[in-house]
């Protein structure tokens, strides 16, 4: 069970997308809720939500000003805002044993269940170039 259940749309990075670098989060899914209908009536419980939304100026950060300030606050209203400004989402539907690797620059959320589980391991990725290894944070 969980708190949103549309989901707590946020982003891990604040930072502007650039091709030379980057942060990545990996998730592996080891068990996943039944897919039961949430709070849209859909069948998207437990499910992955990533908007498209791409930051790569500072004119973008200007223009979308709003939308990001919301995205690093815990406040309902923001949410149901979120979820009305950003559009339709990209859904991922893991299944147990599955890798999901996403750019933690976008804006993403899991969906909430009422009944089930939804069990994984997760670490972030940094990306430096190509001059340089991979970094894991866990």
């Amino acid at each position: 069970p969980t708190r949103w259940k549309r989901g707590f749309i946020h982003v891990d990075e604040m930072g502007p997308l650039n091709e030379n670098r980057g942060l990545f989060s990996a998730n592996i899914y080891l068990t996943m809720p039944q897919c039961r209908s949430n709070v849209d009536g859909k069948n998207d419980a437990g499910a992955l939500y990533i908007w498209p939304l791409g930051v790569r100026s500072r004119w973008d950060w200007y223009k979308n000003a709003m939308t990001l300030s919301s995205l690093s606050a815990q406040d309902p209203e923001a949410q149901l805002n979120l979820h009305a400004q950003l559009g339709p989402p990209n859904i991922v539907r893991p299944t147990p044993g599955d890798l999901v690797l996403l750019c933690a620059q976008r804006p993403h959320c899991a969906v909430g269940f009422d009944e089930g589980v939804r069990v994984s391991l997760q670490c972030f990725l940094q990306y430096d170039g190509l001059d340089n290894r991979l970094t894991i944070d866990c």
